[in-house]
């Protein structure tokens, strides 16, 4: 589904362009589409992470711990992740219910409520893998769901308000993240924790997911990442680097300046340095060291020239910097 709803968010503008050029007319709500697509492919995207296991955190300690406290220290933080999910979640079917009550649409046939059921979809799927990967067996499992549910009802009730056990939910969330639990659960939880205290409805996190994911500046990450996987997978890098060949190969040291060029060009489209290094290191470090370059030149040169690219739009870190700072992309 996911990867649909990607080649039709490529596709929709394509046909747009096309539409426009030949019967000078485009198609209804396509950017409103792509806008929330990129809601749908987030909250899916997601999903398939916490699937995976790769949802980002910042590493865990329950390594040093003995055997006997692994377990209990997974199901821990995987019960805390759960349950600040589920407070998410439950936010978003608050939302979800204001919507359909108020029976709004985005286009003919397509209601306001539908587009962001994804929220609470997906928040409810993360928080089933969360459960499902907290530990090899079913009774650890039901004790991570029930400690999950419980936690949730604690947070949503009129507990939180009082002193102590404000204090207490904070140690537990900062100890869950220190044991393994996933970056959005931490912000995600602290947003649920403030929120809460604050005696704001948790449904303003979703609202306002809402509105920072369908923004119009937002949907060209997924779209950049697709070209970025496309240059990859489609043996681009050494197409890339026969042609900045022909065009600098007359300069002295042309290697070295066509290794600077072509990292940073493909950087700037896959948003990812990472990927560049491994698409045309393979390539471009065979002849650097043909060239006589010493080998760690040759590695310092394709590690910096693959971050290059970082620095220039389209790359996803300006994009992302843009939104975040109110910034028109166009404007960097």
């Amino acid at each position: 589904m996911s990867i649909a709803i990607l080649c039709a968010m490529a596709l929709l503008p394509i046909l747009e362009i096309v539409g426009r050029w030949l019967w000078r007319t485009g198609i209804p709500g396509s950017t409103m589409l792509v806008q929330h697509g990129t809601l749908w492919i987030g909250f899916l995207g997601g999903a398939i992470a916490a699937r995976d296991g790769r949802l980002l955190s910042i590493g865990t300690v329950t390594g040093l711990f003995p055997e006997a406290f692994r377990k209990p220290a997974s199901v821990f933080s995987a019960s805390v992740s759960a349950s600040v999910t589920l407070l998410l979640a439950y936010a978003g079917v608050t939302l979800v219910r204001i919507e359909w009550a108020d029976g709004r649409h985005l286009l003919p046939l397509l209601p306001v409520w539908l587009a962001e059921a994804a929220i609470p979809l997906g928040f409810a799927l993360v928080a089933w893998r969360l459960i499902r990967l907290s530990s090899d067996t079913w009774g650890a499992r039901a004790a991570t769901a029930v400690l999950a549910v419980a936690g949730a009802l604690v947070v949503s009730s009129d507990l939180l308000f009082r002193g102590a056990p404000f204090a207490v939910s904070l140690v537990v969330l900062g100890a869950a993240v220190l044991l393994g639990a996933p970056l959005f659960a931490a912000l995600g939880g602290l947003a649920v924790l403030f929120f809460r205290y604050a005696q704001v409805p948790l449904a303003s996190i979703p609202v306002e997911m809402y509105r920072l994911v369908t923004s119009p500046t937002l949907a060209t990450i997924p779209l950049f990442t697709f070209a970025g996987y496309i240059l990859t997978a489609g043996n681009s890098s050494k197409r890339l680097v026969r042609l900045f060949r022909a065009m600098v190969g007359w300069m002295p040291g042309a290697i070295a300046v066509v290794t600077v060029l072509v990292c940073t060009f493909f950087t700037t489209f896959t948003g990812a340095s990472g990927v560049t290094i491994v698409a045309l290191g393979g390539i471009l470090l065979p002849a650097l060291i043909a060239e006589r370059y010493p080998e760690r030149f040759s590695f310092g040169l394709l590690t910096a020239s693959g971050s290059l690219g970082l620095l220039f739009p389209p790359c996803l870190p300006v994009i992302l910097y843009a939104v975040v700072g109110g910034i028109p992309v166009d404007k960097m």
